[in-house]
C-alpha cells in the first residue's frame, strides 16, 4: 500500500500538477488514475489477504494502517489505504470495533487533503466505520465535523464534510438517525450555503436521509436547530452568519 504512489509513472504526477488551475479536470484525471490502480497486482494481493485476518493479526496490523492513513504520501498511496480500510471493515466488521475510534481519527485527517479524490475516498471510509463505532465516539466525530465546518472557509473542505455526512447517512443509517439531533443542525445550516457552492446538493441529499421531509425535520429538531444555529448569527465568518440568518 505504501508503495502505490511509487509504482505510478512520474508523468502522471506532472500532468496532475499542470491541471491545478482546473479543479474539475484535475479531479476527473485523478479518478482515472485511481480506477487504473484498482486493477494492479499489488492491490489485488492486499485484498486477498483480508479473509485471512483474525484478531491477533489485526492487533499488530491496525496501528500500522492508522499510521499510513495519517502519513501516506501521494495520491496512489492515500487512496489505496483508504479503500483498503473500507474493504477490511466490510469483511471484518466485528473484529474492527475496538479500533473504530482510532481509525476514525486517522481518517478525519484526510478531509483536509488538497486532492478532492483523496477527500472523497476518506469520507466514504468514515461513513462505513461509523457503523461499528460507539455512540460516544460518533458524537465526538460529529462535534469535530461541526468545528471544521464553522472554522474553515475552504470550499474543498466543506465539500469533503458534505460527502462525509452523506456517507454516514447512507452506510451507517441506524447510527446517524440515532444521533440525528446532533447532526441535523449542521446539515440544515450547510444547506443554506450560497447557490454556487456545489456541495449544497450533497447536503440536501444527506438531509433527506435524516428526516422524512423538511417540515417534519424542522419540527422534530427545532430546539436543537435554534440552540446550535442561533449563535452563528454572530459568527466572524460572513457566509456562516448569512446561512444562520
Amino acid at each position: 500500500l505504501e508503495s502505490m504512489s511509487l509504482l505510478e509513472p512520474q508523468i502522471l504526477n506532472t500532468l496532475s500538477f499542470q491541471l491545478v488551475g482546473d479543479a474539475k479536470s484535475q479531479e476527473e484525471f485523478e479518478t482515472l488514475r485511481v480506477a487504473a490502480s484498482k486493477t494492479s497486482p499489488t492491490i489485488e494481493a492486499c485484498n486477498l489477504c483480508i479473509p485471512h485476518m483474525d484478531p491477533n493479526v489485526l492487533t499488530e496490523l491496525v496501528p500500522q494502517l492508522v499510521t499510513l492513513l495519517k502519513t501516506g504520501v501521494g495520491l496512489g498511496t492515500k487512496v489505496a489505504i483508504a479503500q483498503f480500510m473500507t474493504n477490511v471493515v466490510l469483511q471484518k466488521t466485528d473484529y474492527l470495533a475496538p479500533y473504530a475510534g482510532k481509525i476514525l481519527a486517522a481518517l478525519l485527517s484526510g478531509l483536509s487533503d488538497r486532492s478532492a479524490t483523496v477527500r472523497k475516498t476518506y469520507a466514504k471510509a468514515i461513513g462505513h466505520y461509523v457503523k461499528i463505532a460507539k455512540d460516544s465516539t460518533v458524537s465526538k466525530l460529529i462535534d469535530k465535523l461541526k468545528k471544521m465546518y464553522y472554522e474553515n472557509k475552504d470550499t474543498g473542505v466543506h465539500s469533503a464534510l458534505a460527502h462525509t455526512v452523506l456517507a454516514m447517512t447512507q452506510y451507517s443509517s441506524d447510527t446517524t438517525k440515532g444521533l440525528a439531533a446532533d447532526l441535523a443542525p449542521l446539515v440544515f445550516l450547510a444547506m443554506q450555503s450560497d447557490v454556487s457552492d456545489t456541495s449544497v446538493e450533497v447536503w440536501k441529499e444527506a438531509w433527506e436521509d435524516l428526516v422524512p421531509n423538511t417540515a417534519v425535520g424542522v419540527k422534530m429538531y427545532l430546539q436543537e436547530l435554534m440552540t446550535q444555529i442561533s449563535p452563528n448569527v454572530s459568527s466572524q465568518s460572513w457566509e456562516v452568519k448569512r446561512q444562520a440568518a
